[in-house]
């Protein structure tokens, strides 16, 4: 066994340890940190098992529970879509419609038995948090919901969501890039989506409009901030044109729509968009709660959340969608 053995700690919430060794498969193991973890982990192992020998086993890792453990196959050379980009100028289309296709094929796949439940992603009541929920809250986080609540048409508008959600499919529910992976298998790109804990029944415009805001979050923390610009011309400051993000959304889009067996009306192109502001509003708290002050460039985050829910039909060219008249 000797040297070639590689054991990597990748752990966030969990305890997640990376098992390599050359010429060999590699795993993923994990381990819950507490004691209330670990139902979630046995979720996650059941809903992973479940997608074998459906037409989406490709795209989610394989895995089994061992003693509250998860154990994965782990994916060699790839990465996830957060370091990917980060390494590149432009949105790889490819990557774009794959991830499409991969979001598509999990929801026309999921086994409905999984899927019993019902009620809106907590997201949509953001601006409501519990007592409970605002002693856990940095202070970044009490700042950014402080902003969230200044705008009291931002929470009718994710009130008027909550009350909508249609709950007709498995749900990721926490696309993010952290949490698809890209590898490459001879030349082929292969996605992989990972970290199924957050998966519930659930609205599927949830998963799309979160893969969305991925990347207009990307453009905004693009944005220079510090040029001095109005409001109105501060996307002439980004580094990444927004003309890539509507590529890459039309991309997604249509990616998805291939494989997910879905009609493309008004109503759900719209819950998509207004989806993709709630999940904007996500990543906002996430880096508060990860010890970011309120900044600039989470400051935008809701301005353009505000502007999606409000107004989605003026967004659909911006995210590349085809929205069909109402």
């Amino acid at each position: 066994m000797g040297g070639d053995l590689r054991v990597r700690d990748v752990s966030r919430r969990n305890l997640n340890l990376v098992v390599e060794r050359s010429r060999r498969p590699s795993h993923f193991l994990k381990s819950p940190a507490t004691a209330g973890d670990a139902p979630a982990i046995a979720r996650e192992a059941a809903i992973l098992a479940s997608f074998e020998g459906t037409s989406a086993e490709d795209v989610v890792p394989r895995g089994r529970l061992v003693d509250q453990t998860l154990v994965a196959e782990g994916i060699r050379s790839a990465c996830d879509l957060k370091t990917f980009h980060a390494s590149r100028a432009r949105f790889p289309i490819e990557v774009a419609r794959l991830t499409g296709e991969a979001l598509g094929r999990l929801h026309a796949a999921a086994d409905p038995d999984l899927a019993a439940r019902d009620d809106a992603h907590w997201a949509l009541a953001i601006h409501r948090p519990t007592v409970q929920a605002l002693g856990r809250l940095t202070p970044g986080s009490l700042d950014l919901a402080r902003a969230i609540q200044s705008d009291p048409a931002l929470g009718d508008a994710l009130d008027v969501l909550r009350r909508g959600w249609r709950a007709t499919a498995l749900v990721h529910g926490d696309v993010k890039w952290d949490n698809i992976l890209v590898a490459g298998e001879g030349g082929a790109l292969r996605i992989l989506v990972v970290d199924w804990e957050q998966s519930r029944g659930g609205d599927p415009m949830w998963d799309l409009g979160s893969a969305l805001a991925s990347y207009l979050s990307a453009w905004l923390y693009s944005i220079d901030t510090t040029s001095g610009a109005a409001p109105a011309d501060l996307h002439h400051h980004a580094r990444r044109p927004l003309s890539d993000v509507s590529a890459a959304g039309r991309a997604l889009s249509a990616g998805y729509l291939e494989r997910g067996g879905l009609q493309w009306t008004h109503g759900v192109a719209v819950r998509a968009i207004r989806f993709a502001g709630a999940r904007l509003l996500v990543t906002a708290q996430e880096a508060t709660q990860a010890g970011a002050p309120l900044t600039p460039h989470i400051v935008l985050h809701v301005q353009l959340a505000a502007n999606l829910l409000a107004n989605p039909t003026d967004f659909d060219e911006m995210l590349g969608l085809d929205c069909p008249p109402g």
